[in-house]
């Protein structure tokens, strides 16, 4: 029986540049010699430097293609504003989707898309 998701791995080209991202995105990053690890809770996203991962990516295809990570905020428009007073360039503005979120979307120095959200009333 499975009892929770613990981790999603995800491989960098360099972790320096990684952690400082989500740093500024204003998540607490913890890094040891080969790893940056966010950590929510009991849940945690893993970074690790794509020539240090004994994965291959057999297909050839960017990493990051097809996935997105969503993340609900208190508010999505200040959060917008605040990453964008921090140097981050988001690939979306703030905007109402049908079945109540307001999201926008950044891409991290590897392609993944994170995509924030708060929710709101139809």
């Amino acid at each position: 029986m499975i009892k929770r998701i613990h981790s999603t791995l995800f491989l960098c080209k360099d972790l320096g540049k990684t952690s400082r991202f989500y740093q500024q995105i204003g998540f607490p990053v913890e890094v040891s010699d080969d790893v940056a690890r966010i950590i929510f809770g009991d849940y945690r996203l893993t970074f690790i430097e794509e020539d240090r991962a004994a994965i291959q990516n057999d297909i050839g295809a960017k990493k990051g293609v097809g996935m997105s990570i969503f993340f609900e905020v208190e508010n999505v428009d200040d959060f917008y504003q605040m990453l964008k007073e921090n140097q981050i360039t988001p690939v979306s503005e703030p905007e109402g989707r049908v079945g109540g979120k307001r999201k926008f979307a950044v891409q991290d120095p590897d392609g993944y898309t994170l995509v924030f959200f708060t929710k709101v009333k139809d």
